[in-house]
């Protein structure tokens, strides 16, 4: 009796749907197609590889210092969490996607309908690449997600000083004011 409730447990949990994630579920919403991708506070910034589901070889870079750095390509394994340095608060990142297939090459950036960013539940800020002119627009063939960033600018603070330096002006403008008087 004992075997059977087990084994009947056994096949009751074996039967449920896994709730494991699939790659569909890390690409951005429709608004943040072309999008830009900003460093939200000073400090580093990483980027981890989720994913890709492309029959072509894709590679994604990011251009730092006039020349681009390589990140992930779908065909390699085991690619983890890469570190791209310490930038300031409202630096612009850009990353670009090279499809290797059929025979052409093509370059993807950001900013593009090529590359969709932008924040998804769970996962953080997600970058997902399109790789083919007038493609299928799943977003799905090259996805990665990258840390401390957001598809806005982060708001200046205003300097300690400036209220101490409108003071200063206000106070020359009655004494001047005085003088004349």
């Amino acid at each position: 009796m004992f075997k059977t409730i087990l084994a009947a447990s056994a096949i009751a949990f074996a039967t449920l749907p896994a709730a494991a994630a699939t790659l569909s579920d890390y690409i951005p919403a429709d608004q943040y197609i072309g999008g830009h991708i900003y460093v939200a506070s000073a400090g580093e910034v990483t980027v981890t590889y989720i994913g890709s589901e492309a029959a072509f070889t894709n590679v994604s870079y990011f251009a730092k210092d006039g020349s681009d750095q390589l990140l992930f390509t779908n065909v390699t394994a085991g690619q983890g969490t890469i570190s791209l340095g310490s930038f300031a608060a409202g630096t612009e990142l850009v990353f670009s996607m090279t499809s290797i297939g059929g025979g052409n090459v093509h370059s993807f950036l950001t900013g593009t309908e090529y590359a969709k960013a932008g924040e998804v539940d769970g996962y953080g800020f997600v970058v997902a690449f399109e790789d083919t002119i007038n493609g299928d627009a799943d977003y799905n063939d090259l996805v990665f997600s990258v840390s401390n960033v957001s598809s806005t600018l982060p708001a200046v603070p205003v300097p300690a000083a400036l209220p101490l330096i409108a003071s200063a002006f206000g106070g020359l403008l009655v004494l001047r004011r005085r003088r004349r008087a």
